[in-house]
């Protein structure tokens, strides 16, 4: 039990609250980087042996399509560098490939691109003991770049550089989870229209003042 407590206060704790309060895509990969540094620092080589599979299997911060992007909003300038160098590298081999496809005969062409399956999104292994939140997978396992970035031209990825890449987008799955919730709930309804009482709810939700702390209930 006293492991379990200690834990909870130095490594689940900690992290679900960094998680909630710093929520941004940016610091997903950071989230996940603290949890393997606080794992190694506060648990046991027994408790170790059960927790870094599991943290292994949801390591999907992980994935260069996620890591880039932390890496390019990063405040370390190292990690910007990092992220442009691993992209642009990423894109010539993407063009490369592209070239060596058109010069398939038609034939070929086309058996490809019957056969074209779903890219699978595998989860790199973790490298457990490293300094570094880019170093947490090889360099190798940098296979594809964000798909936020597509259309994001290289002049454009150069400037990240000097002006870390920033979104609105967040890390965690909470607000996906309350929407499942306020339509789940709405599905429930007899005679009404089910769109127009969730739209309502969400407009009431938004135009609702926030009680955020003490003051705002003076």
């Amino acid at each position: 039990m006293k492991r379990l407590v200690e834990y909870v206060c130095k490594v689940y704790g900690p992290m679900w609250l960094k998680a909630k309060h710093q929520p941004n895509l940016v610091n997903g990969a950071g989230h996940l980087f603290e949890e393997m540094k606080r794992i190694e620092n506060y648990c046991t080589e027994e408790e170790k042996q059960i927790l870094q599979p599991s943290v292994q299997r949801n390591s999907y911060f992980a994935h260069s399509e996620n890591l880039l992007l932390s890496l390019l909003g990063s405040d370390e300038l190292e990690d910007r560098e990092f992220a442009v160098r691993q992209i642009l590298k990423i894109r010539r081999k993407e063009k490369e490939e592209e070239k060596e496809k058109e010069k398939q005969p038609e034939k070929q062409k086309k058996k490809q691109k019957k056969s074209k399956k779903v890219r699978a999104f595998k989860i790199p292994t973790l490298q457990w003991g490293v300094d570094e939140a880019r170093r947490m997978i090889k360099e190798e396992d940098f296979i594809s770049q964000p798909p936020l970035l597509m259309d994001v031209s290289d002049d454009t990825v150069n400037s990240f550089i000097d002006r870390p890449w920033s979104t609105d987008l967040v890390c965690h799955s909470q607000a996906v989870e309350k929407a499942v919730q306020l339509t789940s709930s709405k599905t429930r309804l007899i005679g009404e229209n089910k769109d127009a009482a969730a739209l309502n709810t969400e407009i009431s939700r938004r135009n609702r003042p926030q009680m955020r702390s003490l003051a705002d209930y003076s």
